[in-house]
């Protein structure tokens, strides 16, 4: 059971959390510490994590700078045991399939979908939302995919003005020219 007089690493997916023997006061940087592994390991950094650490560490008063480290190591202590009680082989390939289908959602919001557009964006936002709620992505990935959604309905948009103003020129063309249009 868990002391609410200590700090913890919020747990992580379907990972529970994990208690320290660190004062409630030192959460703060103890999340700042998860939250830097969480950005580390979903963006698949190409410096090696402790470099990371120290980068991440520079200007924190010593106290701080160890809770932040602390932070750092059980938060991928928390992840690299998920990877053990879970079978690998199925979360990569749900991971795959996540991965596939919001790209598919993508590309077509990205085409512009006129008066489909919101469905197929709630539809893709939903898809974000069940794999963080589940401990396939962490929220600083779904973030990234949300973003991903957002920007590509913004392209829709544009796709289906274009597509709009475009049809309307060609009309007016015909118009003036009698039906002789080429």
């Amino acid at each position: 059971m868990i002391d609410n007089n200590f700090a913890c690493v919020p747990a992580y997916g379907a990972l529970p959390s994990i208690e320290t023997k660190y004062p409630k006061d030192y959460e703060e940087t103890l999340h700042k510490g998860c939250e830097a592994a969480d950005e580390w390991m979903d963006t698949r950094a190409s410096s090696h994590f402790f470099e990371d650490v120290n980068q991440q560490c520079q200007g924190l008063p010593f106290h701080k700078s160890i809770v932040f480290n602390i932070g750092y190591m059980l938060r991928l202590e928390q992840r690299l045991k998920g990877y053990f009680l879970f079978d690998i082989k199925p979360l990569a390939d749900m991971l795959e399939q996540f991965n596939g289908g919001i790209d598919w959602y993508i590309e077509a919001l990205e085409r512009g979908l006129g008066n489909h557009a919101a469905e197929v964006k709630g539809m893709a936002l939903g898809r974000i939302e069940q794999a963080q709620n589940t401990g396939l992505i962490s929220e600083s990935m779904a973030s990234y995919w949300q973003e991903k959604v957002l920007t590509a309905l913004k392209e829709g948009a544009i796709q289906t003005g274009l597509k709009k103003r475009r049809a309307t020129v060609a009309a007016k063309k015909e118009k003036l020219s009698g039906g002789r249009y080429e």
